[in-house]
């Protein structure tokens, strides 16, 4: 913006994305800035809605972009959350899985909601687009990590053979890592790439679902959404619809972050955007409700030095 502009400005969103503003009193926590900020609050822009703008680019401020007339510059927030704008995800009791290289689960939550933050399970809170909406943010490296796997793995088609393979992965169990070191659970030697990738895609996907168990019960959410390239994995997202036992709405309008942002830009509202729906597989329900509670399991016992599963092996 100050590169820009020659102003500053910082919209709520991203503000609350820095650990250092005060989420209840919409304002930079003076206290917080001094600790880690030579110059304290003194130091950061002012606070502005998404959609306000900061200033206007002058001729020249960006190399090889020749500009016409006058052209604002202007906030709009973090990037899920404004794609989440985009496709519509902005009140209580909807949810946005924004699926990037990180993967972001986005639900507005009530105004005043408190602020305690889940560590373990990688739940933040932040502010949302439209003014005085906050949300709850679940923020997990799936992405990175399934896609990691699938260059150890060497495999183009990995998605049609996990898909082969069934729910559970036969017996093999991932841990992503979160508070903890990642691991495998329930190895066996004739366990291959598919196993392994299935695994992975599992344990990831159960880890947001018990993440966002803290913050309520499952059939709070009238609508699930999912934007992001990871949306295109048709397993993934079967996976995800069976785990939560519902379907799941996919928009297939590409980048809608930078969509977001135009809208805000241009002050327009945004409109239904173009979807497909991805069901729940009926024989795979039953099999992740249970693997949900095993999950939950493990987790609850897993140290960086050591995995175990009550009653049984690890």
């Amino acid at each position: 913006m100050w590169r820009w502009t020659g102003q500053h400005g910082m919209s709520y969103g991203h503000a609350s994305r820095t650990g250092i503003l005060d989420l209840a009193a919409l304002a930079w926590h003076e206290q917080w800035a001094a600790e880690v900020l030579p110059h304290g609050a003194a130091a950061l822009p002012p606070l502005l809605p998404a959609g306000s703008p900061v200033g206007e680019l002058p001729a020249g401020a960006i190399d090889g972009l020749s500009v016409r007339g006058r052209v604002p510059v202007v906030v709009t927030g973090h990037d899920h959350v404004v794609g989440g704008y985009a496709a519509g995800v902005t009140y209580p009791g909807q949810l946005l899985d924004s699926m990037g290289t990180a993967e972001a689960l986005v639900e507005p939550v009530p105004a005043g909601t408190g602020f305690r933050r889940h560590y373990g399970t990688a739940i933040d809170f932040g502010t949302g687009i439209l003014p005085g909406t906050q949300v709850a943010i679940v923020g997990l490296e799936s992405g990175a990590g399934i896609s990691g796997m699938a260059r150890a793995l060497s495999g183009a088609d990995l998605d049609d053979l996990a898909a082969r393979v069934g729910p559970g992965a036969e017996g093999l169990r991932y841990l992503p890592p979160l508070a903890r070191p990642g691991a495998f659970v329930g190895h066996k030697i004739d366990h291959g790439a598919p196993q392994f990738y299935r695994a992975v895609i599992e344990g990831w996907s159960l880890a947001a679902d018990n993440a966002l168990a803290a913050l309520g019960t499952p059939d709070r959410f009238a609508e699930i959404v999912c934007i992001g390239g990871g949306s295109a994995s048709d397993l993934r997202i079967r996976i995800k619809a069976s785990i939560a036992g519902r379907p799941v709405r996919c928009v297939t309008t590409p980048e809608m972050v930078a969509v977001g942002a135009a809208l805000l830009a241009g002050g327009i509202e945004p409109a239904t955007a173009a979807a497909r729906v991805v069901s729940p597989v009926a024989e795979w329900v039953p099999v992740y409700q249970r693997l949900r509670d095993e999950y939950r399991r493990l987790t609850a016992c897993a140290t960086p030095a050591d995995v175990c599963l009550r009653g049984g092996r690890g």
